[in-house]
């Protein structure tokens, strides 16, 4: 039996911490996408994990910031996703994201400088990179491999070497061509 809706209840969990709904669909029917709007109300929540879900920008909430305690977010294998809201940028709190595996990704802009760790691999649109040098105040840990896009825009390249310049990055991921 699948999950076709979330509980009401789910939303009024204000101790919740921790969900995971990732990977979450019957293989007979299609994946129905959830939205944000479902979970603006857990403060609690340290970790949520939608990954799979054929999420878009319109599912998502346009006051993220209600998710004031958020750390953890992995979106990877959203194929419908395009790009992020502008309001993820008020998520104070968010320490990883990932998005691996998110085709139709173009931008990644606009990210909270709380972000430590970043993982954007197999986003075979993705075109534009924020400068994470700013953004990332506390980014250690980035994986960018096999977004070969990324270095067709001389902007991107310029983030992309400030990036590999500066001390505080501690591992970097880009590997950004298929070596068969």
């Amino acid at each position: 039996m699948a999950l076709r809706s979330f509980p009401k209840e789910l939303g009024s969990m204000k101790m919740l911490e921790e969900l995971w709904l990732g990977f979450t669909y019957d293989i007979r029917s299609p994946r129905e996408p959830v939205g944000f709007h479902s979970f603006t109300s857990l403060s609690s929540l340290k970790n949520l994990n939608l990954s799979w879900r054929e999420i878009e920008e319109e599912n998502f909430s346009q006051n993220l910031d209600e998710l004031s305690s958020l750390e953890e977010l992995y979106l990877s294998g959203n194929h419908k996703l395009v790009k992020l809201p502008s309001s993820i940028c008020h998520l104070s709190r968010l320490k990883r994201l990932e998005v691996n595996e998110c085709p139709g990704l173009k931008r990644l802009c606009g990210l909270p400088s709380s972000i430590q760790v970043l993982k954007a691999n197999d986003c075979i649109s993705l075109e534009k990179i924020g400068d994470l040098s700013k953004e990332g105040d506390w980014l250690y840990k980035i994986w960018l491999s096999h977004n070969q896009k990324l270095l067709e825009d001389e902007e991107n390249q310029r983030y992309l070497d400030k990036m590999l310049q500066l001390s505080f990055i501690k591992v970097v991921h880009l590997y950004l061509f298929n070596i068969i």
